[in-house]
């Protein structure tokens, strides 16, 4: 049995900018007990973080949760792995595609309009999840990716609004009415929403202005950016990645992240730290701010760090970051006390004392 013709699947499309807390929104709707059989396709599956209790199944790169939950990492095709959830024999009643945090969804919309799949789902909605406290920081770049973002989308959720004050959440909100006037704006810490706000609702309106003509965003390795040629660089990011099995110390890593060009903006990672030995550490970046959080036990996972970075091309130098992080080394670096963990958690601004 598939899913009938004439009946189409609801989804929505998750966007917002590097770390605004999209894999927050998704973990809350993965843990949430809503009645609703969702199928939420992620691009960091690693990211997720699901009560175990709710585990009932893993295969592949698809998990599924006793409370009628599916959550799959998009690692071929977005419209083969949509088929195949909505060809299954129970399929979903609601779908969430989480869009890259350096991609216009408006993209992702033609991609579907386009395809065989047009007749058997239906958009619901375009959610834009906004950092109320990064957006100020960000360059003009990156900024005509998040006004982009905003423009297209019918429900925004400005997030982490305890992080600023009430003149900053004012600018913010008056920065989203004049990107866009008819989107409806949820005010949010952690991505603590009301589900039914956000899904079912069929706010999706077809005739937001979409100019498929608007150049793409896109992130690249920093080993293979230089082979890659487009008509406009205006909007394209590079990345790079760092991994050791050796022990880092967490006052060397504060410096080593402090150091950073302010033209990289997005990091995350997880670190084999010498002063919590038996638990990762999750480290996240976004903007100025950087948080250290303790993870799950290590157990008999392979106790290796691996850090992520996003910036501009000119601020992803191979040779300079790996001398930076290679610095972070325990076996060179004496003890100190300067980087403890405070019930678990250690954030700080780029640059604070």
């Amino acid at each position: 049995m598939t899913t009938q013709p004439n009946k189409t699947v609801p989804l929505a499309i998750l966007t917002g900018y590097l770390g605004a807390g999209k894999t927050t929104l998704i973990n809350r709707i993965l843990n949430a007990d809503h009645k609703m059989k969702i199928a939420v396709l992620v691009n960091d599956f690693g990211a997720i973080n699901i009560d175990t209790r709710l585990i009932v199944g893993v295969e592949g790169e698809t998990m599924t949760l006793s409370n009628g939950c599916i959550c799959r990492s998009i690692q071929g095709d977005l419209i083969s792995a949509i088929d195949t959830l909505i060809s299954n024999e129970n399929p979903p009643d609601y779908l969430i595609v989480e869009a890259s945090g350096i991609s216009d969804p408006s993209q992702v919309v033609l991609k579907f309009n386009r395809s065989s799949l047009r007749a058997r789902i239906h958009i619901d909605s375009i959610i834009a999840i906004v950092d109320a406290e990064q957006f100020t920081e960000l360059g003009e770049k990156q900024q005509r990716l998040l006004r982009e973002q905003a423009r297209v989308s019918d429900i925004i959720i400005l997030n982490k609004t305890d992080l600023v004050d009430k003149e900053a959440l004012q600018k913010a909100h008056s920065w989203l009415n004049d990107v866009i006037d008819k989107a409806r704006i949820i005010e949010a810490v952690q991505c603590d929403v009301p589900l039914e706000t956000i899904i079912g609702n069929a706010t999706y309106n077809p005739q937001t202005a979409f100019d498929s003509t608007k150049p793409g965003v896109h992130a690249h390795d920093v080993e293979v950016i230089h082979q890659h040629q487009h008509n406009d660089h205006s909007l394209v990011f590079a990345t790079w990645s760092w991994e050791t099995d050796k022990t880092i110390d967490l006052s060397a890593m504060r410096s080593a992240l402090d150091n950073l060009p302010k033209s990289i903006f997005r990091a995350k990672g997880i670190l084999n730290a010498r002063e919590i030995p038996d638990k990762q550490i999750v480290l996240q970046l976004v903007g100025n701010r950087i948080t250290l959080t303790e993870g799950d036990e290590w157990d008999d996972k392979p106790r290796t760090t691996s850090v992520v970075l996003i910036g501009d091309i000119g601020a992803v130098d191979k040779i300079v970051l790996e001398q930076q992080f290679e610095e972070t080394y325990a076996d060179t670096t004496p003890e100190s006390d300067s980087s403890k963990l405070v019930d678990g958690v250690l954030q700080w601004l780029r640059g604070e004392k």
